[in-house]
């Protein structure tokens, strides 16, 4: 009994050794890291309080008439119960205001088919999962021809969130498939006031929004599209001039979430195998942030790994490979 017991003990000392090497090797791969405040996370809040002139898209409605005076259907409206099993919304809220503009959010199902998953990183550099959300707002004005009001859409913005170091989306540049957009008026007929709601055409598909009382304003309807893309401009100009101010691993991770498929495992790398590395113009770069993606296709693994120097993206599409290529 008693040298079964000494057993026990020394196999649960050797699974704590390798269970601290593996600590230490993780601990390892990311204690060389820069962990600084991202600059390119923001609330709706921070927005709002930056009083940007400009909140609402211009735009000729015409031959319609702007109602000027919406308080009969000013308010909040939000999906219609039955309409979600049928649509492809997990949330669609509208804001009319009295003035006859609205803000209109609509927030794309989180369903097996749809599903995208995004990777975000901690502040302890730990790779975690979430299952990424598309939002997308859009503004314009309130109108009126016939004795009909409808909805006359001026601009829309998608994809103007990511995720941050404590896996919350805010809105954010970081995101490659960021779109601000004017729109024509094509989706005005199809969203009409009708008995006390609005009938809008979301995304191919007609859904019913209902007057709701919210204890507050939902902060998503707080801003508008042009308020957001007013706001990102100078960061969104400097990223697509490839002028990177990535503070932690995390903000690179986000930036090249587009090159990381839903399947791909992502890995942190020892940054200090990176300090020295030659690139296909024959000069050397010190790797600022290290990461690697693997996918599988047919048993055959394919690793990728992308480094950023402080400036610079650069990429290979070999894990063996010593020369990488600018992104």
């Amino acid at each position: 009994m008693k040298k079964r017991t000494v057993s026990l003990v020394a196999l649960l000392i050797f699974t704590v050794s390798l269970s601290g090497c593996s600590f230490k090797n993780e601990a390892k791969a990311s204690s060389a890291y820069e962990d600084k405040e991202s600059i390119y996370f923001f609330n709706e809040k921070e927005i709002k309080d930056s009083n940007l002139e400009s909140k609402y898209a211009k735009k000729d409605v015409s031959p319609k008439n702007v109602i000027d005076n919406t308080k009969e259907y000013s308010g909040i409206y939000s999906l219609q119960w039955e309409s979600k099993k049928d649509v492809a919304l997990d949330k669609n809220l509208l804001k009319v205001n009295e003035d006859g503009t609205f803000i209109e959010l609509r927030v794309l199902k989180d369903n097996s088919e749809e599903t995208t998953t995004h990777y975000y990183v901690d502040k302890k550099n730990k790779v975690h999962t979430k299952n990424a959300i598309n939002y997308e707002l859009l503004s314009g004005y309130v109108v009126k021809e016939n004795n009909q009001v409808s909805l006359s859409y001026a601009d829309s913005i998608s994809f103007y969130k990511a995720i941050d170091q404590k896996g919350e989306e805010k809105i954010s540049p970081l995101s490659q498939n960021y779109n601000y957009q004017l729109l024509d008026d094509n989706e005005a007929q199809t969203s009409l006031f009708v008995k006390d709601g609005f009938e809008i055409n979301a995304n191919g598909e007609s859904v019913r929004l209902v007057k709701v009382v919210p204890k507050e304003t939902p902060k998503e309807l707080t801003v508008t599209p042009l308020e957001i893309n007013n706001f990102l401009k100078k960061s969104q100009e400097n990223l697509a001039s490839k002028h990177y101010e990535f503070n932690n691993i995390n903000d690179f991770i986000q930036f090249m979430s587009p090159q990381i498929a839903p399947s791909d495992e992502v890995k942190l790398l020892d940054i200090t195998s990176y300090q020295n590395v030659e690139t296909e113009k024959e000069n050397h770069i010190k790797a600022k942030y290290a990461f690697s993606t693997t996918s599988s296709n047919n048993g055959n693994k394919v690793t990728n790994v992308y480094l950023f120097d402080g400036q610079n993206i650069y990429f290979s599409n070999d894990e063996t490979s010593t020369t990488f290529q600018l992104f």
